[in-house]
């Protein structure tokens, strides 16, 4: 068996041949080759300068997959999820598809599904222009959160006070270039706490701040994809004046101790059992 490892440089290389001891591990890199000295354990090792944003790598995997039977993609990046999730629906393979991996990683992706079914959220809006964070501001009023829709975590870039710091937070624009929209969401400014869940099958009877939350993160897991691995999920949540919970997200939330099962899990391999000593 052949696994395909895409690697978006995220930290420490994971230790993937030792994880995967029986399978054929190739890794596809974003990572200099100062970075990626050792490649004893893979069968083949190829680092693209163009990592991110090109097709290089999606035709490197499809041109592999020509000579030899690929039998799993693996990306643990939130950065490469997407892309993994399109080679497997192009090659058939089982794990987390392309829509499915579009919801898990674009804010406006998931609260859009979310509130089709009926899910409460976090007022939102794609910020596609200047002019949005007024009409924004306009149906909200201030303070405005902006966030960051496609990075993982969707990170806080700005919080937007009054039309002063808006006009101080557009000035040259908002996107790093003139022909891209911008990676951009804004929502009003909440209070936030979270629940993690186990496969976002099991949750406590009762959450942070109140029993009715349970019911809340249990329609957001019913209105997205099932969970892919033996990891939690975490809902982020926020209580409104009148007592009612608003969903924010729901996002993957192995860490460093789930890694390895989370990696064989995506290779199609039972966890490996902790030794005792």
């Amino acid at each position: 068996m052949t696994v395909v490892v895409l690697d978006a440089p995220s930290g420490p290389l994971l230790p993937y041949p030792s994880w995967l001891a029986g399978a054929d591990v190739v890794l596809f890199t974003g990572r200099s080759p100062v970075e990626i000295r050792d490649t004893d354990g893979y069968a083949g090792v190829r680092p693209f300068a163009r990592y991110e944003g090109s097709a290089e790598v999606e035709r490197a995997v499809l041109a592999l997959a020509e000579v030899r039977t690929v039998t799993a993609i693996v990306a643990t990046a939130s950065a490469d999820s997407i892309r993994a999730g399109a080679l497997r629906d192009h090659l058939g393979l089982p794990g987390q598809g392309r829509e499915s991996a579009i919801l898990f990683r674009d804010l406006v992706a998931m609260r859009q599904r979310l509130a089709g079914e009926a899910v409460p959220t976090v007022p939102f809006g794609a910020v596609r222009r200047v002019s949005d964070l007024y009409w924004f501001a306009h149906e909200w009023g201030f303070p405005l959160t902006v966030r960051r829709r496609r990075t993982s975590g969707w990170p806080t870039v700005a919080t937007l006070r009054d039309e002063a710091e808006v006009r101080e937070f557009t000035l040259g624009g908002i996107s790093g270039k003139l022909e891209s929209l911008p990676d951009l969401v804004a929502e009003p400014q909440t209070e936030r706490s979270l629940v993690v869940t186990d496969l976002g099958s099991r949750l406590p009877d009762t959450g942070v701040g109140g029993a009715d939350l349970p019911a809340v993160a249990r329609a957001a897991f019913t209105a997205l994809p099932p969970p892919t691995g033996p990891y939690p999920y975490a809902v982020e949540a926020c209580r409104t004046a009148g007592g009612a919970w608003l969903v924010g997200s729901v996002a993957c939330d192995f860490g460093e101790a789930r890694a390895r099962d989370a990696v064989r899990a995506q290779a199609g391999l039972a966890p490996e059992l902790e030794e005792v000593s």
